[in-house]
């Protein structure tokens, strides 16, 4: 028996209070293979190391498509609103509806997001202002990588294959050269840290120059990356925590850049799609491979 569903829900505006009603001719069967495309697309994803929503629901893409953000972290979502309310409806319901469109628009907040969630932890007492902010952006940065496990899924691009990509795996060597920066200034500087760390301080660059970048990473990764070479054979009780982390940071490194090398020629720019798989790789915890060097350098120290 085909039944029709008729959805009705409130678009909030400055002015006055909408009320939008998309309607669909479906029946239960369709409504819930559509159901399982859209949790499959979701989880279209790596681990990561912070917390995150475990699905998404479709009233909420419209909003994430609809989220601008400065550099500064603030966000900027009631000037310009491209997208109906109703959007993410038509994704639930439409499995073969072109995201192209949606991917780009995203991936414009996602390049902006994506250093600001990469800013060095500081021992000193932080704002309530600068903590509540920070929450926002991460909450933001979940959801946007649940609509990007989505359009990915729906390119017919898994996570089993895109975490063997290049775009993926300069995100995560981004990653790593943000980590090991962070542990030199901790061990070296007292803690004294930037206001960015070499990999989020050329997130944006390598986005839109992979190939051009790839060589000034490696030049700016080098002391730090020499630095955890000499390092990481540190012995005495005050410093073996810290030469354990660097001598897996190390080969971290190492690991991940032969990969990189090996997996593809670089490109002089990336797509949309690779955009996506760069910002995801970037915030996404370190490979199987990563942790099994990692407790390894545990079980030396």
């Amino acid at each position: 028996t085909t039944e029709i569903y008729t959805l009705s829900l409130h678009d909030a505006l400055p002015i006055s209070r909408t009320k939008i009603v998309y309607t669909k001719q479906t029946d239960p069967a369709e409504l819930e293979r559509c159901c399982e495309a859209w949790s499959r697309g979701c989880g279209n994803l790596p681990a990561f190391p912070f917390d995150k929503p475990e699905d998404l629901y479709p009233l909420e893409a419209a909003g994430i498509l609809n989220g601008f953000w400065r550099r500064d972290g603030d966000a900027v979502t009631d000037k310009y609103r491209p997208y109906s309310q109703y959007h993410g409806i038509e994704l639930l319901m439409d499995p073969k509806l072109p995201v192209t469109a949606d991917l780009h628009r995203l991936t414009e907040s996602a390049m902006v997001i994506g250093p600001l969630l990469r800013k060095p932890k500081c021992s000193k007492a932080k704002k309530k202002e600068d903590i509540q902010k920070e929450k926002k952006i991460l909450e933001a940065a979940g959801k946007q990588l649940l609509l990007l496990g989505l359009f990915l899924d729906r390119m017919r691009i898994r996570k089993e294959d895109y975490m063997e990509n290049l775009p993926y795996l300069y995100g995560q060597l981004l990653k790593a050269a943000d980590e090991l920066h962070e542990l030199y200034c901790d061990v070296v500087r007292d803690g004294q840290k930037p206001q960015e760390l070499v990999g989020s301080s050329m997130f944006r660059s390598v986005s839109e120059s992979p190939l051009r970048m790839l060589p000034v990473l490696s030049q700016r990764i080098m002391p730090y990356y020499a630095w955890a070479k000499v390092y990481r054979r540190k012995s005495d009780n005050e410093n073996r925590k810290h030469a354990a982390r660097a001598g897996w940071l190390y080969r971290v490194c190492e690991q991940i850049t032969t990969r990189l090398w090996n997996s593809q020629t670089v490109p002089s720019r990336f797509n949309d799609e690779e955009k996506a798989q760069l910002f995801i790789g970037y915030l996404a915890s370190f490979s199987e491979k990563e942790m099994k060097l990692e407790e390894e350098s545990n079980h030396e120290s």
